[in-house]
């Protein structure tokens, strides 16, 4: 009869046992929440947030800002142009939240270039970076994220109005 039991009880669990795609899938769940690519939730918001960046212009602040977005999920585009950079980033809320500590506290952004002291045009104001908005959106307006370098503010401008979101650029 013990034997039964053991025999009975390594079945289910065997039965209730993840495969090791459900497994994948559920770690990605509880790291990033809800991510815009599986679809959201019920009852869960898609969120955004706009940053401004005065300039990107030091590769290795560059490179946090991309691959930072890329190992949190987050879909978005950070869009330099002659006046200034605006980084749009949407995903999930904890996602969000770990690229907002980013943004704003762990990158030094009045850090001089190893190029120079500040970046070419710049005058010698100091880099910084600010959040200009957060809130709910109705969807992804990204497939992915991507560096995106445009030469005139007005060219910035029509590639976020190719993905509907112009309003962005306004703002920031």
């Amino acid at each position: 009869q013990a034997a039964e039991r053991q025999r009975a009880h390594d079945d289910r669990n065997l039965a209730r046992k993840l495969t090791p795609a459900e497994r994948r899938q559920k770690k990605l769940r509880k790291l990033f929440g809800p991510g815009l690519g599986d679809g959201l939730a019920e009852g869960e918001q898609a969120l955004a947030a706009l940053f401004r960046v005065r300039h990107l212009d030091h590769g290795q602040s560059r490179y946090k800002v991309e691959i930072n977005a890329q190992q949190n999920h987050l879909t978005g585009c950070a869009l330099r142009s002659a006046g200034q950079c605006v980084v749009v980033v949407e995903g999930g809320q904890k996602a969000l939240q770990r690229y907002k500590r980013l943004m704003l506290a762990r990158i030094q952004w009045d850090e001089p270039s190893a190029e120079g002291e500040g970046a070419p045009g710049s005058a010698g104001a100091p880099n910084s970076c600010e959040l200009v908005w957060e809130g709910p959106i109705p969807g992804p307006a990204f497939e992915e994220f991507r560096m995106v370098a445009r030469n005139a503010d007005f060219l910035a401008r029509e590639y976020l109005e190719e993905r509907g979101v112009a309003h962005y650029w306004d703002l920031a």
